[in-house]
């Protein structure tokens, strides 16, 4: 409700403004300017721009084509119908058909004055910089989404670590696992919450695709559908399961990587370690056995993913911070 009533502002101080100042210029069909104006403010300050060049654009190429479809077939109805079987597939080939409407009506000036002359095609390129200016101008204000997103990044942060000590106490304990389509269906929803608004930071912040934020999200992406896949392995796994006890440290300890990323290092290390005490232990003896000893371990391989993914963030992040040095 804030943004659209925000928007509703916008358009009208837009619409309001370049309508008045049309009139005061003494501008033809100034209501022309008005209407530019509404259709030129856009959800973010990065669409609003685009959308004002295409305007421009086609505004240009319209007037063009339209000045010389009249000369050539007089002042009628069917000048205006070639214009525009001229001037639609351009426009669209060109990507600027987002100007479609205001353009053709800006042509129609043309039609009713009966007349082409340099003072009406300034009047109406006039109209079509006042309009787009008003719009730009009532545009550039966006309330920051920063707090927001951080504040979701968080909740995803709490919840993967919730994760980890659940699969941690499962593997160890005696409980039951827990309901996964709830869980994951509540962290995607937070990841689609959490593009939307890094999506509405870089257009209307101007912030770069690469940005911090952005590759954190993508890596806290990558390590929910490997906690989605740990869940499946663990759907074959007993609880208590006396083998899986060194793994289960390690989600724990993982939990900390976020306030200690020196643990990160640790953990490899101690991932190597109990590679080596997986591959040194007895051969099974029994069918169960042997499955649950291969669902510990495809788990394993699961887990050192999910940790090579934050390694791998962290390395980046420092060699940003190295280049930016």
């Amino acid at each position: 409700m804030r943004i659209t009533g925000l928007k509703t502002i916008k358009i009208a101080f837009a619409a309001g403004l370049s309508l008045l100042v049309a009139e005061f210029l003494g501008l033809k069909y100034p209501t022309a300017a008005a209407i530019i104006a509404i259709l030129s403010v856009m959800d973010t300050k990065k669409a609003t721009l685009k959308g004002i060049g295409k305007r421009m654009s086609s505004a240009v190429l319209a007037l063009l084509i339209g000045s010389i479809c009249f000369i050539i077939f007089g002042y009628n109805f069917l000048a205006y119908v070639v214009y525009l079987v001229l001037f639609v597939p351009i426009s669209i080939r060109l990507k600027i058909d987002i100007g479609l409407g205001p353009s053709s009506v800006l042509v129609t000036h043309l039609l009713l004055s009966n007349a082409i002359d340099s003072g009406l095609l300034i009047n109406e390129i006039i109209l079509v910089v006042i309009g787009s200016g008003f719009a730009l101008i009532s545009n550039w204000y966006f309330p920051s989404a920063s707090k927001e997103l951080q504040s979701v990044l968080n909740k995803i942060d709490k919840r993967i670590r919730a994760i980890l000590v659940h699969y941690s106490n499962y593997i160890t304990k005696d409980m039951p696992l827990m309901k996964g389509e709830v869980v994951f269906s509540i962290l995607d929803r937070d990841l689609k919450l959490a593009e939307k608004l890094l999506k509405s930071e870089r257009e209307n912040m101007f912030y770069e695709e690469s940005s911090d934020l952005t590759i954190y999200l993508t890596m806290r992406t990558e390590q929910i559908r490997i906690l989605r896949r740990m869940f499946e392995n663990l759907k074959y796994m007993p609880p208590e399961f006396t083998q899986g006890k060194g793994l289960a440290e390690l989600m724990v300890l993982e939990d900390g990587i976020n306030s200690e990323v020196e643990l990160t290092d640790n953990i490899v290390n101690r991932l190597e370690e109990l590679y080596i005490f997986y591959k040194n232990l007895p051969l099974p003896e029994t069918r169960d056995e042997f499955e649950m000893r291969s669902t510990l371990f495809r788990t394993y391989l699961e887990f050192k993913e999910f940790v090579d993914v934050r390694n791998a963030y962290d390395n980046v992040m420092k060699a940003k911070e190295l280049s930016a040095n």
